[in-house]
């Protein structure tokens, strides 16, 4: 059963790869349901040559997104910084996208701009306990620890289910 489901796994990646394939929202099926980050910048990489205006500039902002995130997994944080700066381009007041342009800038250690994007994405979604939790992870980083805990403590308030904000603590 497992090996039967592997094999259709690869089958499908392999068509999604082959010169015949182009489909976009095909490539970006199958981008999402693996697991395996350089595959997925493949992927993704052929989802946006296959893009044309009539799938949006939103799903154009996903695709670049997304392929950003498997970027960052490969600790390629400059490819995920372009690919993240081209989805804001598209959809400027995204939270997410914001959030996680603020995690990439994080990374790369330009903290006031890492800042500027949390800030900006909890303005938007103020909801999010995430940007709280990172923007906490921006001030621990520049020794400002009585901002790092007040952002800790509002996103435990709204999602106190957040492990990583406890361990950060």
């Amino acid at each position: 059963m497992i090996r039967h489901s592997l094999r259709s796994t690869c089958l499908v990646v392999l068509l999604a790869l082959s010169a015949n394939a182009g489909e976009f929202s095909d490539l970006f099926a199958v981008a999402v349901a693996t697991t395996n980050p350089a595959l997925k910048i493949e992927l993704y990489t052929k989802a946006l040559g296959a893009w044309s205006p009539t799938e949006g500039a939103e799903n154009k902002a996903i695709i670049y997104n997304n392929r950003a995130m498997a970027y960052d997994d490969l600790e390629r944080q400059d490819a995920a910084l372009a690919d993240m700066n081209a989805a804001l381009a598209l959809t400027p007041d995204d939270a997410g996208r914001l959030l996680n342009r603020g995690g990439i800038l994080h990374g790369l250690m330009r903290y006031d701009a890492a800042l500027a994007d949390l800030d900006r994405s909890v303005s938007l979604d103020p909801s999010n306990a995430n940007a709280y939790h990172n923007r906490g992870m921006v001030y621990a980083e520049l020794r400002r620890r009585d901002e790092a805990m007040k952002e800790f403590n509002k996103a435990l308030e709204l999602n106190p289910h957040l492990a990583k904000t406890y361990n950060s603590r």
